[in-house]
């Protein structure tokens, strides 16, 4: 009785299990990236607490973010400078700024999970960095090339380089993929003196002296960690990176350790179709909405394979209960007929 009893729940146990494993490993890294929730920056005031120059600054932002409809990255946080409980490097910072108030955008580092100051304004950012802190070309661009691609290629030259042998290389990594792979890949090239890209460069850690400056941005505009700088830009490091997107999604290893969401504006409009592909596919040959319906299709009958496998589980299981149920019964029969005795 005991030893059915044991079988019983170990099965079902592992029947259990057994669903919530499928359902973390269905689809890859990239599509878990457009299902989860976006990296979120805060933009902080920081001041002491009787400074009156905070409420406004704070009233005023506020403001400006609530414009977005939740659409931009970013929240709002009031930091009381005179806090005794308050520890700096919770911004990114080792001790108090040197002049106060001051408005700093602060990140986390998926790669160390420590806080780092992304941009920072004295006393307050004005309608011109407010702009340029929500948008800029080459976001607007990433943007679009989501929408239909399978990730963006971002890449800066270096300071002073014109000979375009970096954009050789890329172009030439763009069409072997386009020529394997339903989605193709975008490329996206990044002026770091256009001062309208101010805040992306700071993102991204790109100053004049950064040699060339390749990354890859995938799901909601998620930038993954840690991009390729000068002697690490080759054609298979890239190759490794973007196919490195279609590896199945596990707890272990999920999109948010992958990279951090660039500070933008996002509209459910420039989501990219949410395929599960695999490298080395075969040539693209279909148009671009049959090749989707057609990796759908595969997606949907991995997933009922998943159901068949546990049928045997479920069989099991239930034969584990009937028998355990009959025991019941018996042992109960067996006690009313001694008791009547």
């Amino acid at each position: 009785m005991k030893r059915i009893s044991r079988l019983y729940w170990a099965v079902v146990l592992a029947g259990i299990s057994a669903f919530p494993a499928g359902a973390c490993n269905e689809g890859s890294v990239r599509d878990a990236a457009l299902e989860s929730a976006r990296d979120v920056h805060r933009l902080c005031v920081i001041a002491n607490a009787e400074e009156v120059r905070a409420a406004p600054i704070c009233a005023r932002l506020q403001t400006w973010l609530d414009g977005f409809d939740n659409g931009l990255n970013i929240r709002l946080e009031r930091v009381n400078a005179d806090d005794p409980s308050l520890l700096w490097p919770s911004l990114g910072i080792p001790s108090a700024p040197p002049r106060m108030p001051v408005v700093a955008l602060v990140g986390m580092s998926p790669a160390t999970h420590l806080p780092f100051i992304i941009d920072h304004w004295e006393p307050e950012p004005s309608e011109e960095d407010l702009a340029l802190l929500a948008t800029s070309p080459v976001r607007e661009t990433i943007q679009r090339e989501t929408a239909h691609s399978w990730a963006v290629l971002v890449y800066s030259p270096a300071s002073g380089t014109e000979d375009g042998a970096l954009e050789g290389l890329l172009n030439r990594v763009v069409e072997k993929w386009a020529q394997e792979h339903p989605l193709d890949l975008g490329l996206v090239r990044l002026d770091r003196s256009d001062p309208r890209e101010r805040l992306l460069c700071a993102f991204t850690g790109i100053s004049p002296a950064t040699p060339d400056w390749v990354g890859v941005v995938f799901g909601r505009g998620k930038l993954m960690a840690p991009p390729l700088a000068g002697g690490e830009i080759t054609e298979s490091s890239i190759m490794r990176l973007v196919e490195g997107l279609s590896v199945p999604c596990t707890c272990l290893q999920y999109s948010l350790a992958f990279g951090l969401d660039i500070p933008m504006p996002w509209d459910s409009a420039f989501d990219p179709p949410a395929i599960a592909g695999t490298p080395g596919a075969g040539p693209a040959a279909l148009p671009l909405e049959e090749r989707v319906k057609a990796l759908q299709s595969e997606v949907r009958d991995d997933s009922y394979l998943l159901y068949l496998a546990l049928l045997p589980l479920m069989g099991l299981a239930a034969v584990a209960l009937g028998a355990t149920a009959v025991l019941v019964l018996r042992r109960r029969g067996a006690r009313v007929h001694s008791l009547e005795e």
